[in-house]
Parts: C-alpha cells; structure tokens; sequence
C-alpha cells in the first residue's frame, strides 16, 4: 500500500513538473519556497507537507502545483552546510522560474 502511495504521488507531482499552472503574479513565490526548503531542512515527514500544503492551498490551486514541484525539488536536494544560502538560493531559483512563466 505504501509503495502504492508513493508511485501515485510520484506520478502526480511529475504531472505538476509538464502542467504547471502559470501565475498571474509571483508574488507569492518567495514565501513559497523558503517554507517548503526551511521544511525540508528541518527533515519535516514529506507526506506530512504534502497534506500541509495541500489543506493551506486549498483555494489556491495555482500555487499548489507550484509548492508539489518545488517539494519534489526540496527533497532531491540533500540539505546544505549553509541553510540559510540554500533557502535564498532556493528561493532567487523558483523567483526566476516563475517571472519567465507569470500569465
């Protein structure tokens, strides 16, 4: 069942990487991305955020296809010497993937 769940997820946050949908601002994106790194950093369980985000973003389904790619991002990364530079990092990285993909 685990395995089931873990393969269903992959496929879904894969479908996020090819159909993300574009923003109408990016405003949103920084705050977006230190919290899903500052998580990730903190080992915080990714079902856990998954089931975070997804009841925060509820109403937001925009941002939360961005917040599944960037988790997938988050967790293939292995966590940094210097976290503070990896949130900022992540964050300048998702900042310019959303200015080339805003509406």
């Amino acid at each position: 069942m685990k395995h089931l769940l873990v393969a269903a997820l992959s496929i879904l946050m894969a479908n996020s990487v090819v159909a993300q949908t574009p923003l109408e601002s990016c405003e949103d994106i920084p705050a977006l991305a230190a919290d899903v790194m500052t998580s990730r950093q903190v080992s915080y369980d990714i079902m856990l955020m998954i089931n975070r985000f997804t009841d925060t973003y509820a109403d937001r389904i925009d941002l939360l296809s961005w917040a599944q790619v960037m988790i997938d991002m988050a967790y293939a990364q292995p966590i940094a010497t210097d976290r503070v530079q990896q949130v900022e990092e992540f964050k300048a990285l998702w900042s310019d993937r959303c200015v080339k993909n805003v509406k």
